[in-house]
């Protein structure tokens, strides 16, 4: 005895209708939500150290972080397109300055984490730093991000990538008159040329 032939379920005109209903529900519901932004990510937060010279200068929702060090300071994220009044005004209650931040560094490249970064480089001169793979993201303003390049509303301003800082090899010298043995340490280290 043979068994019996697997039938193909008949797709009728309901169960039709049904299924391209459901698909074009699913494909809108996240193009209607990435255009709504969550009203956390533009309210204030009051700025705050988080340990010795690390702060935050973010929103409620979206983090942004400042390190402060005597070389200039580090931006790290700078959100939305609408964040850069709020981080300058975050940077300034603290008691510094947006001209002081020399870096700006992003966690990835989207829209919610550097579409405010085009801004902030202009206002503050700062050398702008992304890991390789974002480069071509933030610089086509998130055309080149694969999950979201073809959605409009998940684009930004582009910013150029400055060009990789150059590291110089130690060793570092400290200078102990009193301490000859001390006077040349760290041998191996690298330190960022500043200048460049």
């Amino acid at each position: 005895m043979n068994p019996p032939t697997p039938t193909r379920p008949q797709l009728n005109r309901r169960s039709f209708l049904a299924l391209a209903t459901a698909a074009a529900i699913d494909s809108a519901l996240p193009l209607h939500a990435a255009s709504q932004v969550d009203p956390d990510w533009t309210t204030p937060l009051p700025p705050f150290r988080i340990a010795g010279n690390i702060h935050y200068v973010g929103s409620r929702d979206l983090a942004s972080y400042l390190i402060t060090t005597s070389h200039g300071h580090i931006l790290i994220n700078t959100n939305l397109t609408t964040s850069p009044t709020q981080i300058r005004a975050s940077i300034e209650k603290l008691g510094f300055t947006l001209p002081q931040v020399k870096i700006l560094l992003i966690s990835h490249a989207h829209n919610d984490h550097c579409a405010g970064s085009a801004e902030l480089v202009k206002i503050s001169g700062a050398k702008y730093a992304v890991m390789d793979g974002d480069v071509p993201v933030v610089e086509s303003g998130g055309k080149q991000d694969f999950q979201y390049g073809n959605r409009p509303e998940m684009l930004y301003p582009a910013a150029k990538v400055s060009d990789p800082p150059r590291w110089r090899p130690g060793p570092t010298r400290r200078r102990h008159p009193n301490r000859p043995q001390n006077r040349r340490s760290h041998q191996g280290m690298y330190h960022l040329d500043h200048a460049s």
